[in-house]
């Protein structure tokens, strides 16, 4: 089966269609739906791209986007736990689905359903609790915010680190 989202339009020369319908072995599902069905590994694939990317850009001085980028990873590391919860040919669950549409971490947090053990493990670990609080004010609204090499650095250091990051 072939998953397809064009904006609930059928392929040319296809008859018309209800939203979620098959047709032949095509299913056509609205753009969040199919943004669900992205596969974790796809997301967590994509996720990683993010950072090095956001190394990239602190390499190369543009801080500002090494800042949000990195921040952003966050996000899409979340939404790749939320993907993860979802079979394969599943439909996902339209509130699950329309949560996770958003960049609020907290949120995407609890969405994941690892808000207790986020809590377990910043209650365990003076570090990781010190790396969150460096990562928990991002926003996406920190792309239009200037930002210093000292915090695009301290934003991906408290993401990537190994032992302590918020990725370990």
């Amino acid at each position: 089966m072939r998953v397809v989202s064009d904006s609930f339009r059928p392929l040319e020369g296809q008859p018309k269609w209800r939203a979620g319908s098959a047709i032949g072995d095509h299913v056509y599902l609205p753009l969040r739906t199919y943004l669900l069905l992205i596969t974790g590994q796809e997301t967590r694939d994509s996720t990683l791209i993010r950072l090095k990317e956001a190394r990239v850009l602190l390499r190369n001085g543009y801080y500002d986007g090494a800042y949000y980028l990195s921040g952003y990873c966050i996000g899409c590391a979340l939404k790749a736990c939320i993907a993860k919860r979802t079979c394969r040919y599943e439909f996902p669950d339209k509130k699950t689905a329309d949560a996770s549409h958003t960049h609020r971490l907290e949120e995407l947090l609890r969405v994941a359903q690892l808000r207790e053990e986020h809590r377990s493990e910043v209650s365990a670990n003076v570090l990781f609790e010190a790396k969150w609080n460096v990562v928990k004010d991002w926003s996406e609204h920190s792309r239009y915010k200037k930002h210093s090499r000292k915090e695009a650095e301290n934003i991906l250091d408290a993401i990537s680190d190994k032992n302590h990051g918020v990725f370990k």
